[in-house]
């Protein structure tokens, strides 16, 4: 290795040390000085962007709009610019609260859920979201159903910060990387915003200590690669926050739409992978590095001919008609499902689908 880079390594390390340092893990700062191409595309993606401080994000001047928002039966709500970042104010035929907006959760290449921090033990998960595909504010997931009764309750859903089950902490942690720091008044603060190259490779620091001493071979040996990861590992990896794989004994409701946002949960039951023996896991289709807009269908028809090459496949629709000459496999052997209107997720269950059943294959 040659000096000046040996150098830059080192001042790199010591800038994420103070940036990102929990522990082993040095950030991506630190990452991108050596792997610059996979990190340039890495930042674009929605795993990158996928946490803020909500005055940050790229989309608040959308979110923010100054726009007042109806909530049955009487309460208005809007979300405003203030010197200070963002807050959301609400009011009834008496009341008004007036309260800060901390975070934004989401890329926004479907959607931006917005919290605050009630106070020591409890987190608020906003009602109104942002959904791209509307370019406008509606009901957040899971909120359409309750029915507020007082305006705190209009505001929002309450979530305890450290609850095991559904605390807000279990939040941050999927969408940040490395340990969530967490002071004496359970104020949650993230080592580094987003879905980063330590949340897949693991901590760095030892592989650019050793990278920064000229030992390439013992760095490789330091750094989790997932190219050489079994399929099933992988799935169960990115189901840590995607869910993972149903374990034997549990039961999925697999006619419940929302359920199809768990990919992993999906594609472990498809015969393409469970006939694949190791050769299909979440990496066959999907670059890590890359922002998943950018992926091209020809991309996707290229993995699934890896294996179905017209001859030993048959890709027959139900329809008994040609497969569609455009090459889009996924359009209808991977179905788009939306369980709520502006939300949209495709059904990683492979197989042969009734056009009007997208949530389990035919037969199955």
């Amino acid at each position: 290795m040659n000096r000046p880079l040996h150098l830059a390594l080192l001042l790199l390390l010591a800038a994420g040390a103070a940036a990102a340092e929990t522990g082993s893990f040095v950030g991506a700062g630190v990452c991108a000085s050596c792997h610059p191409a996979q990190s340039t595309r890495q930042d674009k993606s929605a795993h990158a962007l996928s946490l803020h401080a909500a005055a940050q994000h790229p989309l608040a001047a959308r979110f923010a709009a100054n726009e007042w928002l109806t909530r049955e039966p009487s309460f208005r709500v809007r979300y405003r610019r203030s010197p200070n970042g963002i807050r959301a104010q609400g009011h009834d035929k008496e009341n008004v609260i007036d309260i800060p907006v901390e975070w934004a959760f989401g890329a926004g290449e479907q959607a931006v859920t917005l919290v605050t921090r009630i106070d020591s033990e409890w987190h608020l998960e906003h009602h109104f979201s942002y959904y791209s595909a509307i370019g406008a504010m509606a009901p957040t997931a899971g909120h359409s159903a309750l029915q507020p009764k007082t305006l705190p309750e209009a505001m929002g859903l309450p979530y305890k910060t450290k609850d095991p089950a559904v605390g807000i902490l279990g939040c941050f942690e999927c969408h940040s990387t490395g340990p969530v720091r967490i002071s004496p008044g359970n104020i949650l603060q993230p080592a580094e915003a987003g879905v980063r190259c330590e949340a897949c490779h693991g901590p760095g620091r030892p592989h650019v200590q050793a990278a920064s001493r000229g030992d390439i071979r013992q760095a490789r040996t330091l750094i989790a690669n997932p190219k050489r990861t079994p399929a099933q590992e992988i799935l169960v990896k990115c189901g840590q926050c995607h869910r993972p794989p149903a374990t034997a004994g549990t039961s999925i409701d697999w006619n419940y739409s929302w359920n199809v946002r768990h990919q992993p949960v999906y594609l472990a039951q498809s015969k393409c992978m469970t006939k694949s023996a190791g050769q299909l896991s979440c990496l066959t289709c999907h670059d890590p590095h890359s922002p998943l807009k950018e992926t091209s269908k020809d991309t996707y028809r290229e993995r699934c001919l890896a294996c179905h090459d017209g001859r030993s496949a048959r890709a027959v629709p139900v329809n008994s008609g040609p497969c569609r000459k455009d090459g889009a496999c996924a359009t209808c052997h991977m179905p788009a499902v939306s369980p709520q209107p502006a939300l949209r997720f495709t059904n990683h269950w492979i197989g042969i689908y009734d056009p009007a059943k997208p949530l389990r294959p035919r037969n199955q």
